[in-house]
């Protein structure tokens, strides 16, 4: 660790020291990820966070909202600078004097970096939640749909510009490319259930404090979907089935 070997009577500010540190860390983590992501095969997704059932988040913070799946995914069509940067200074609210310090940049060089990468997040990024129930009922509409394999149903739940991300990474079968479009999402979705619906079950789970869904098969978790629910109808689905993602996950109780 970084810090054993520091001399801590040196140290003006742990938490300085500790944030630059971690940064730089980071940066040098996200450069290698971003280097191996370019063979990557297929679309790349963030691992997920699950917990059991739905809950209800107790505050719609702008850091909450910050640890969807669709957010980190939106984050990785950032360079690791530019990342490192808006959240900094976005989410975790340091100025461009500190930002500059963490990441050995000028001030002026971090906050052009922000008013380049802002109005981009912005038209991208998902709205924050405010109706975590009614998207909760929104998804076990899904999961009903799912079952049943009627395709008009599953067709009416989406956005007409829904988008279906499938990371497999190549361990397992997933959608090559990203899927998009209600008819087309709706089709793929109701070939692979009625493959799959004797094999697998479909579980309701909080996936990045978000509504999301379980795949279970075989006593084990074999997918992960997180649902991204805009005005009542789901937006974005992002399928991940990568075995190296999910295996953390165990099987729920």
């Amino acid at each position: 660790m970084k810090w054993n070997g520091v001399d801590h009577s040196a140290v003006r500010s742990p938490g300085a020291y500790l944030t630059t540190v971690v940064s730089r860390l980071c940066l040098d983590q996200l450069k290698s990820a971003r280097s191996q992501r370019e063979q990557y095969q297929g679309p790349w997704l963030p691992e997920p966070v699950v917990t059991s059932g739905w809950e209800v988040p107790d505050s719609h913070t702008e850091l909450t909202d910050s640890l969807t799946i669709a957010f980190l995914h939106l984050m990785e069509q950032l360079n690791p600078v530019q990342r490192a940067v808006f959240l900094l200074h976005d989410i975790f609210g340091y100025t461009f004097k500190e930002i500059a310090e963490i990441i050995d940049r000028k001030p002026d060089t971090c906050r052009k970096i922000v008013q380049r990468s802002r109005p981009y997040i912005q038209e991208q990024r998902p709205m924050p939640r405010v109706t975590e129930i009614r998207d909760a009922r929104k998804a076990e509409e899904f999961i009903l749909a799912l079952q049943t394999g009627e395709i008009q149903e599953i067709e009416r739940l989406l956005a007409n510009d829904a988008i279906l991300y499938s990371d497999g990474g190549g361990e397992v079968t997933a959608a090559p490319k990203l899927i998009v479009g209600s008819h087309k999402i709706g089709r793929f979705l109701r070939h692979l259930s009625s493959k799959k619906t004797k094999e697998m079950e479909l579980q309701p789970a909080q996936v990045n404090r978000r509504p999301g869904i379980l795949i279970l098969g075989g006593n084990r978790i074999s997918g992960v979907l997180a649902l991204d629910i805009q005005d009542n109808l789901i937006a974005g689905i992002y399928v991940i089935r990568n075995p190296h993602k999910i295996q953390h996950l165990g099987f729920p109780d």
